[in-house]
């Protein structure tokens, strides 16, 4: 990434998954974590604890409970909003592999870059390029570990907290959850028109499958008003930002956000989402 480039800052972590306690390999001092899922939002800091996970946002949690918790006093609904109306800046995604604490493949269904690893060092030796999706996808063999990886790029509408220059990232391997947030979104943009600035309800729910034990999911819904108040509130922030552009000579600007699958992810990130969402065996490296 060149040095310049900007990239959103990320204010914390919006999570229905994590990783569980400590235990130790068979027949090794190592020590590994299994994934545990939620059926519910856990919204963190960017910091971890001891234990290898993100550190929960107590303050910002509380905030939200008044209004948005349930009787269990879990929260599964979150109040946010959006800051573009390109899908691919809301919600981008990439197919991509990690393992052990790399990430040796990501891809965007045409073509990837594959990563040869050392095992001795764990570092990165060499990358070549490779037809995308392969036989290691998912999407492709059943069983196959490269996954699809998406990330919803959001602000939390909550009293005395920032709405701008920082955003709060909720990540995905989930299948069933990429179709049902990406067809929300749509549906959304759709009949409102826009989804920058469009106050929006975060949801996590459970989806029963058959022949299968219940997953929970997440989309967004617009909430608590009429589609014609949606619209007329749409117009006037339409009216007001071409107001504003004007005022300042402005072009449009792209709204940068961090990649899943990306180079960018340091060696901490990749190991953190190599043991949440791939628990997998040693991929292959050859060509």
């Amino acid at each position: 990434m060149p040095w310049d480039q900007p990239a959103l800052a990320t204010a914390g972590h919006i999570k229905i998954g994590g990783l569980g306690e400590k235990r130790k390999k068979q027949n090794s001092n190592d020590t590994w974590q299994m994934p545990v899922k939620f059926n519910h939002f856990l919204i963190t800091k960017t910091t971890r604890g001891d234990d290898g996970n993100l550190e929960p946002d107590i303050d910002l949690m509380s905030d939200l409970e008044p209004q948005w918790a349930d009787r269990d006093g879990k929260i599964r609904q979150i109040p946010i909003v959006l800051h573009s109306d390109d899908l691919r800046e809301v919600f981008p995604s990439k197919l991509a592999y990690y393992n052990g604490k790399s990430l040796l493949c990501s891809g965007d269904g045409h073509d990837a870059i594959r990563h040869k690893i050392d095992k001795q060092t764990g570092k990165r030796v060499s990358s070549y390029a490779v037809p995308c999706p392969c036989e290691h996808s998912s999407l492709v063999s059943e069983g196959g570990k490269c996954k699809p990886h998406a990330t919803l790029h959001c602000s939390i509408r909550v009293p005395g907290r920032g709405l701008f220059g920082s955003v709060y990232r909720w990540r995905t391997t989930s299948a069933i959850s990429i179709r049902r947030m990406m067809g929300s979104l749509q549906q959304v943009q759709s009949v409102v028109g826009s989804l920058r600035g469009v106050p929006l309800v975060l949801v996590v729910s459970e989806v029963q499958l058959v022949g299968k034990a219940p997953v929970h999911v997440c989309h967004v819904e617009l909430r608590e008003r009429s589609l014609t108040e949606a619209q007329r509130d749409l117009l006037a922030m339409a009216r007001q930002r071409e107001a504003v552009a004007a005022a300042v000579a402005g072009q449009p600007v792209r709204l940068t956000v961090l990649q899943p699958g990306g180079d960018h992810e340091d060696e901490d990130e990749q190991a953190s989402v190599a043991a949440e969402f791939h628990t997998d065996v040693d991929f292959d490296e050859r060509p």
